[in-house]
């Protein structure tokens, strides 16, 4: 196992650096959405990174935490509808140092995909059902230590483009009487969605095996 996806390079010391940096910011009204950092105010990602300019991989390196989970933070501290000042301090406090992270996109990939309730398989027609579960099955074997090949990730991708240029192609009455349809399923959901998302990435990131000793 590689130490890319320790959780805070199991420094309980980085830890407790990046959630005073980030009360710092909320303290003065410098946690804001809608801007990464403007070099006094940001986004949950801007005021732990201090920049601008695509601060997500910067940020994965130094804390070790996933860059999908750090977007996942982003996306949702910008979506949340209540208590989204709370969410970085939250979803940071919540990730355990020294823990493995590397198998937590994957999980949080299917969810996002598949939940029964939340899931976007809930709301897919066509192509993109059977895209959507090659892409489930993938990451299930993944969560198993059975890395798919790239020429599997790649042909889910394929399949992914040729269900877009199928749909493209559909009857256009068609199209739009599923869009409505996907457009009021979502605007249903999504006064919960955000929230149960937030609970979901904690929840998995709280059960990520810990290792290593903590210095």
């Amino acid at each position: 196992m590689t130490t890319e996806n320790i959780a805070y390079r199991n420094s309980e010391q980085l830890k407790a650096d990046t959630l005073a940096q980030l009360d710092a910011h909320r303290r003065v009204n410098e946690l804001v959405r809608g801007t990464y950092w403007d070099g006094h105010r940001g986004c949950a990602i801007g005021c732990m990174a201090h920049s601008g300019d695509s601060p997500h991989p910067e940020l994965a390196n130094r804390l070790g935490i996933p860059e999908q989970i750090l977007h996942l933070i982003d996306v949702t501290f910008e979506r949340l509808p209540a208590n989204w000042l709370d969410w970085p301090t939250r979803v940071m406090s919540a990730i355990p140092v020294g823990a493995d992270l590397s198998l937590a996109w994957p999980r949080m990939a299917i969810w996002i995909l598949a939940d029964p309730v939340h899931g976007a398989r809930q709301h897919a027609i066509g192509a993109g059902v059977t895209v959507i579960d090659a892409v489930v099955a993938l990451y299930s074997l993944v969560l198993v230590g059975d890395m798919p090949t790239p020429d599997e990730w790649h042909a889910a991708a394929s399949a992914a483009d040729a269900a877009s240029v199928a749909a493209d192609a559909a009857d256009a009455a068609s199209v739009a009487a599923s869009a409505a349809a996907w457009a009021a399923a979502w605007a249903a959901a999504s006064a919960t969605f955000w929230a149960t998302l937030s609970d979901e990435i904690v929840r998995v990131c709280e059960a990520c095996p810990v290792t290593g000793d903590h210095s």
